[in-house]
């Protein structure tokens, strides 16, 4: 018989052939008859048939079930509140730092004003010594022990 194996082939590859049109595609790829633009189905089809005398084992399912509940076994489960904590940490020590350096800024601002009357001018600068001398002395508070160790000659290079 005679057929358009080019059509054949056209509605084999859309799955759109019958198991008779297949049969005779099968045919016609195992005969000396093939032309040059269908050699490489040759191969595919060989395959094909190879392949459809294959056999499953009857434990296929057994290993499938087994290789299935050790790949449930290794799987790792990971929890979320740990690093949901880490990020709450994080946004908390960056609200304080933030709040500290905003409280620095706003304590090392200077204001100053200018005073046109002599004696209030005096009582500003009396009130801005004192803030000194106060913070003067708390800082060398913890030096003062120095001055002892002066006279015991431990710093004499003579």
């Amino acid at each position: 018989m005679n057929y358009n194996h080019n059509a054949l082939i056209e509605k084999y590859w859309a799955g759109e052939s019958s198991l008779e049109e297949e049969q005779i595609i099968r045919d016609y790829l195992a005969s000396d008859k093939v032309s040059s633009e269908h050699q490489d189905l040759i191969q595919l089809f060989s395959l094909f048939q190879q392949q459809s005398h294959v056999t499953l084992t009857k434990d296929i399912d057994r290993r499938l079930f087994i290789n299935e509940e050790n790949d449930h076994q290794e799987t790792k489960v990971r929890r979320l509140w740990p690093r949901m904590a880490a990020v709450a940490a994080s946004v908390a020590i960056l609200m304080l730092v933030t709040f500290s350096y905003i409280q620095k800024t706003e304590t090392a601002t200077v204001q100053y004003a200018e005073v046109e009357n002599a004696e209030e001018a005096l009582e500003i600068t009396m009130e801005a010594l004192a803030y000194l001398g106060h913070n003067y002395d708390k800082g060398t508070s913890s030096i003062k022990h120095l001055k002892q160790l002066e006279k015991t000659n431990v710093f004499s290079f003579n």
